[in-house]
């Protein structure tokens, strides 16, 4: 009897002290691909789609680094990995009154009398678990009031977690911007779980966005800020704000020389990774 692949997953076995070191690689590497991962000691394990799993590339670079001793690739079939994968993904609390939870585990108790954001982690980058996503919805949340009937462009929108939580705190219509065509279901998904509407969602490059905007959010790797920087220049109107997270904290003063003509608001950082609202002067 044939069993169902439900998903692969990388083992990495490395030198111990350097965990964090080690996540921050795979999920800066691999974020948009992965569905989850777990650290045991010293071995972090990271779990995929058998459609995403990482390139070869990908895979003999991290063999190459001296303070990784050994990686193994599984395949682990349906039955078990629904046991695993829904043990793993733990609720994520973006301030005391709002927890991220996934739809399994909405039930939970102790949650009655919070705010609850429900995401699919199977679908699409942006559980809530990686750094990058907490510190920008904690900006988000710190500065609610900017979200107030402005129109906003979420890029790069992977499952339309920021999104979601623009239109809760009381924006108007969200157009999301992602070219990756899985995106599309899993923001159709997630606003469904959440009871949202008002969030229009474009598969195309950021690049090709017409509009304009009076708050803009990118949770993007360095590269992508840099590569997309004309075109939040554009679409953003004078005065408005820009959130900016998938950035490391030594990356701070490039972004910050890239966007001359925004004033730095407001930033935080989790565990190295840096998040920043910058306004168009």
């Amino acid at each position: 009897m044939n069993r169902e692949i439900s998903s692969k997953a990388l083992e990495i076995d490395f030198v111990r002290g350097i965990e964090d070191w080690v996540e921050d690689i795979i999920w800066a590497e691999s974020e948009p691909s992965g569905i989850s991962s777990e650290i045991n000691k010293n071995c972090v394990t990271v779990y995929y789609s058998p459609r995403r799993f990482p390139k070869k590339e990908f895979i003999e670079r991290l063999k190459a680094i001296e303070s990784i001793k050994s990686l193994r690739q599984k395949v682990i079939y349906k039955r078990d990995w629904n046991k695993k994968w829904q043990k793993s993904i733990k609720p994520v609390w973006i301030a005391e009154d709002i927890v991220i939870l996934p739809p399994f585990k909405v039930n939970k108790k102790n949650l009655e009398s919070v705010k609850k954001i429900i995401i699919n982690p199977a679908m699409a980058f942006g559980t809530g678990h990686h750094e990058s996503t907490q510190g920008i919805m904690r900006l988000m949340y710190i500065h609610s009031e900017l979200f107030d009937k402005k129109g906003i462009a979420d890029f790069g929108c992977g499952s339309g977690i920021l999104s979601i939580f623009s239109r809760m705190l009381g924006s108007n219509v969200v157009d999301a911007y992602d070219f990756d065509p899985e995106c599309r279901q899993a923001v159709r998904e997630n606003t469904r779980l959440n009871g949202i509407r008002g969030i229009r969602f474009f598969q195309r490059r950021v690049d090709r966005c017409k509009h304009k905007y009076d708050i803009i959010l990118a949770n993007m790797l360095f590269g992508e800020i840099m590569e997309n920087r004309s075109t939040i220049l554009k679409s953003l109107k004078k005065g408005g704000y820009l959130f900016l997270s998938g950035l490391l904290s030594v990356e701070r003063e490039g972004i910050l020389g890239a966007f001359k003509r925004f004033a730095l608001v407001d930033e935080l950082i989790i565990n190295d990774w840096i998040s920043l609202l910058l306004r168009k002067i």
